[in-house]
């Protein structure tokens, strides 16, 4: 039920601090979906640079790939990242208020949050604060017990 799934969510995040609190920054870095959506290359950038990895322009123009895709997202990689699925949620209200709640009680949604996507272009909008994670970089061999 969305009761559920908001709360494994609201624990997710809680993981997702501790990391944060924990792990070094060049170790684990947090990714934001409408961050990534409406800057896509400068937030590429930012994760090939902390996956120690070159920029490609491939790496923007991943839908034009023809590798075979055997995934559920196989229609989502074969197109250019959009920006449709942004606030879709709204749509669904108020049936998921009380999974709403939930994540406002954890403090990780807000209806009045003034979020700044960039310096000059203040909204004012509902948004989950943090969408997702990047994952934990390996630990080199020579650095583990």
């Amino acid at each position: 039920d969305l009761r559920s799934a908001a709360n494994y969510v609201a624990k997710f995040h809680e993981l997702v601090d501790t990391y944060e609190q924990h792990l070094p920054s060049d170790r684990f870095t947090v990714v934001d979906y409408e961050t990534l959506v409406r800057d896509t290359e400068t937030e590429t950038r930012r994760l090939l640079d902390f996956c120690d990895l070159e920029f490609e322009d491939a790496t923007l123009n991943f839908h034009k790939n023809t590798a075979h895709v055997s995934t559920a997202s196989v229609s989502q990689v074969r197109q250019p990242i959009y920006s449709t699925s942004i606030d879709r949620w709204k749509d669904y209200r108020p049936a998921i208020d009380p999974a709403l709640n939930i994540l406002k009680a954890a403090g990780l949604f807000s209806e009045h949050v003034v979020w700044k996507i960039a310096p000059e272009e203040p909204t004012k909008a509902p948004v989950i604060i943090r969408a997702v994670f990047w994952s934990v970089k390996p630990i080199p061999a020579a650095a583990k017990p």
